[in-house]
């Protein structure tokens, strides 16, 4: 039976597909909650101001919490964290984070234990 495809168009076919397979893959990976890249947001943005992580030396400001206590403050929900992080503040003028890079950055946050 000639479906119309000789050898060259099914091979581009099958190319295609699988193209198309490994970039939705890709794409749905990248909308993954993801708080490896929360981490390199914090130590970019965050840590003028913030202790992000353990063996940082001391903060730039007393007055910004420590993410370790952020994790695990009364008060400082996911909603009450991310409403902070859509208002510029502090050293983070011109830091104007999309809805994905707030969800790491409090992924990161969360896996701060003191």
């Amino acid at each position: 039976m000639n479906t119309g495809f000789g050898a060259m168009g099914r091979v581009a076919v099958i190319i295609a597909i699988v193209v198309a397979a490994v970039w939705a893959l890709n794409a749905r990976a990248q909308m993954r909650i993801d708080p490896k890249r929360g981490e390199t947001i914090a130590k970019t943005w965050c840590v003028n101001c913030h202790l992000v992580s353990e063996g940082q030396a001391a903060p730039a400001s007393a007055d910004a919490p420590p993410f370790a206590s952020l994790s695990e403050a009364e008060g400082y929900d996911d909603e009450r964290i991310r409403a902070f992080l859509r208002q510029p503040h502090g050293a983070m003028e011109g830091f104007n984070p999309d809805e994905k890079q707030i969800n790491d950055l409090i992924a990161y946050i969360r896996t701060q234990n003191p």
